[in-house]
């Protein structure tokens, strides 16, 4: 599954990027997130709980950043495990004065992919909105 889409910025592109680049301020961003863990090699383990049309499926997932360009460019490589499932993706935003542009590569395994291969490009859009819309409520400062 390969997904673009843009959002504009409502806060200023620096704040942004610092909560998009720091675990902690992210981890608050992304919705239903739980035990936070930051590791020595920079990546960070978190449990993520999206609502989806199977109900609430735990993710343990381990975020890696694979790179930046300092307060334009981040990318992440997202691997997660469920009971029944996995996901891998690769996550790439762009940052400019007024916009972030995102890219998403990757995909699912299990029933989760046989099922939801009809709305599970609307619910990832669904999540990446939500994240960004959360990263710039915590970059004015009133998300949390």
């Amino acid at each position: 599954m390969r997904l673009a889409g843009s959002e504009r910025l409502t806060a200023p592109q620096a704040a942004v990027w610092a909560v998009l680049e720091d675990p902690e301020r992210l981890a608050e961003a992304l919705p239903g997130v739980d035990d936070l863990v930051r590791n020595e090699d920079g990546s960070f383990e978190a449990t993520i709980r999206p609502a989806l049309a199977l109900g609430e499926v735990p993710f343990s997932t381990v975020w890696r950043p694979a790179g930046a360009v300092a307060g334009s460019e981040l990318t992440y490589h997202v691997r997660g495990r469920s009971d029944e499932y996995e996901l891998e993706l690769h996550a790439r935003l762009r940052l400019t004065d007024d916009t972030v542009a995102w890219e998403l590569d990757g995909g699912f395994t299990g029933t989760m992919r046989a099922v939801g291969q009809r709305v599970l490009e609307a619910i990832v859009r669904h999540q990446v909105e939500l994240v960004l819309a959360g990263a710039q409520r915590r970059a004015k400062g009133d998300g949390g």
